[in-house]
Parts: C-alpha cells; structure tokens; sequence
C-alpha cells in the first residue's frame, strides 16, 4: 500500500467516524426530547409507594386506630372512597358537607399519609332515572344535569386540591354492583369530571375507575368469543375517555399479573401511569393457600411478597394492599382478605409483618 493509500484510507476512516457520532448524537437529543414531552405529560407522583384501602373510620377512635397501624406498618398512602351525595344533598350545590371530610383528611396528613379520593357519582337528587334503577343501589351512574355534577366537582377540587393527590371516579365500571350506566355514559361523567379539575388544579392526577380482576382475565384472553364484550368496552374507554393515570386491580393468579399490565402498557394513551388500589391474595381454589375461603395466614403473607415484587417490578407506580382489615360486610372471599383479623381481640395477621 502507498503512502498516499495510506493517507486516504486514514481519511475515510475519520469521516465515517465523525458522521456516525453526529447520526448518534441526533438519536440521543431526539430521544431526550421524546422522554422529556413524555415527563412532561406524565402527572408528578410522589415516592410513597405502598398503601392499603378500607379501614375503619365512623368514629374518632376508628380514625385514631388506624392513623397509629398505618403508621407502625409504614403505609404512607390510603384510598379514601366518598359518595357525591353524602357531601352534595341537593345535588346541585352549592352549599356541600365538607368539614368532616376535611378534619379527616388533615389528621391523615399530618402523619404524612397521602390520600386517593374515589368519588362514586350518585346522588339521588340529580339521577338519571331511566339509566340508574333503583335508588337505593350503591352503583354510580350517570347525573340527570351535568353542571350540577361539574360544579361539585369543581367545589371538591377547590377546597381539597392541598390535601388530596389524586382523584378517581368511581370504581370497577364492568360490575353493575359499582357502575349502573355504559361504558359510554361513564365516559362522559370522567371527561365532565377531568376538565372541572384540571380547570382548578392542572397538575392535579385524574385516575380512571379501577378495572376489575375479573375483566382482566377476559383482556389477556382475546381469543375467547365470550370475552369479546369486554375487550371493546375497556379498549374504548382507553381511547376516548380523558386520564392521566390507569388503575388496575388484582387479585387472580398472581403470574399473570405480568401480562396483564403489559396489555394496558399497549393499549392505554402514551404518558400513562399505572397504579393499584386493590392488590391482594391469594385467590381461591389456589391449593394450600386457603381453608374454605380463608386465606392460610403464611401463604397470604409469601403472596404479599410475591405480588408486590410483581407489580412493582412491572412499573407500577403505587399498590393498595386490599385490605387493612378484615370486612365484615364484604363477600367471599374479599372479607378475608385484610392484613388484621376481625377475631376478637383484634389479631394482626403474619402479613402484616411483611
């Protein structure tokens, strides 16, 4: 080879060098731009991670014992379920029941817990007759006028936007026991709801009503005709209602988990976090695991462990562990379920030492 060969090859060689760190150069400011609209998008959560939902709280000393267990477990934050007509009586406003709620919410706070408000949209005197049945059901369901609805929860926001973090609307929309309305109709309500409160508070999580356990065994199986229903009625509710945040509720095998969430990952709006506010087990007939529908109470806590190394590992951001105690008015096998037992005295359970 010649001097001059030489001199060329080394040339080329510099060049194709140089336009290789300029093409990677690009990728990398193309790819930071794209993960900083996405950060952007994306609400701002804070670290407080693991949480329980439903616990005693009709008295003072319901709220006192459960401010002192959560915190000697550590949990910093809670799911706090409220009926739109328990704070709204007329429906319409504007004078709402507030106080109580808001002495609760303070003393939640200064212990540093952050609290998740699950708004169920039923008031009996703004009711969609024809759509919401009986009306003495539990069930949401869409308001006869909308503004009333909009101009509650504006108010909520307003005077609750400094200690609540998130807000949800309602709850497992599949179930007629918690939604008495279409997929629809529910959407109407959460897009009327995201933009009262984004109206005061932009920065405020909006997160849609908790997909049910049971509705996700029929997402990760497409193929099933009988699961057709469901499939299109969660598919359009991710596409054209308004969130920020898909919460995900689990208490079937515990495996499948991973599959579950890697469906809404798919199929959810770009920039979407995802939670849990009901995670539990483990779920019958799971051998071993439970006695009738009795959790057996070291093989609940080994599923504890296993399911939030699961779901954390998975990318969700905060889990609810369902639930903090024992319920009496639930049904199986959800009574069972709590991290203290309703034996008296009240016993704490080997998952509540997880």
């Amino acid at each position: 080879m010649s001097k001059k060969e030489l001199v060329l090859g080394i040339v080329f060689i510099l060049v194709l060098i140089i336009v290789i760190l300029v093409f990677v150069n690009q990728t990398v400011q193309q790819t930071s731009t794209i993960v900083e609209e996405e950060v952007m998008l994306a609400p701002a959560l804070s670290a407080n991670r693991f949480g329980v939902i439903n616990f005693p709280r009709t008295t003072q000393d319901d709220l006192d014992f459960t401010i002192a267990h959560l915190n000697d477990l550590g949990v910093k934050f809670v799911r706090w379920n409220i009926f739109w007509e328990d704070l709204d009586p007329t429906g319409y406003g504007p004078n709402y029941n507030f106080q109580e709620l808001e002495n609760n919410f303070i003393a939640l706070n200064n212990n540093g817990i952050e609290i998740l408000v699950m708004i169920v949209t039923r008031n009996t005197n703004n009711f969609n007759q024809g759509t919401c049945g009986n009306p003495d059901s539990p069930a949401g369901c869409p308001p006869a006028n909308y503004q009333g609805y909009a101009n509650f929860i504006t108010a909520f926001t307003n005077r609750f936007k400094e200690e609540v973090s998130l807000i949800q609307i309602d709850n497992e929309i599949g179930a007629s026991k918690y939604w008495a309305g279409t997929t629809n109709d529910y959407i109407n309500v959460l897009n009327t709801a995201y933009s009262a409160i984004k109206a005061v508070d932009s920065t405020m999580p909006v997160v849609v009503a908790g997909i049910a356990s049971g509705t996700q065994e029929a997402l990760i199986d497409p193929d099933n005709p009988n699961n057709a229903l469901a499939v299109s009625s969660v598919t359009n509710l991710l596409q054209n209602a308004n969130y920020d945040i898909v919460d995900m509720h689990f208490y079937h095998f515990y495996p499948d988990i991973i599959n579950k969430i890697n469906w809404f990952k798919n199929e959810a709006k770009s920039g979407t976090l995802f939670i849990s506010t009901e995670y539990s087990g483990p779920w019958p007939p799971d051998e071993g695991s439970v006695i009738g529908w009795i959790p057996v109470w070291d093989e609940q806590a080994r599923e504890l462990v296993k399911r939030f190394a699961i779901g954390f590992g998975e990318g969700l951001e905060k889990i609810n562990w369902f639930s903090f105690i024992d319920l009496t008015g639930e049904a199986d096998p959800f009574k069972y379920m709590g991290l203290i037992s309703m034996k008296f005295p009240l016993e704490k359970k080997s998952a509540y030492y997880t």
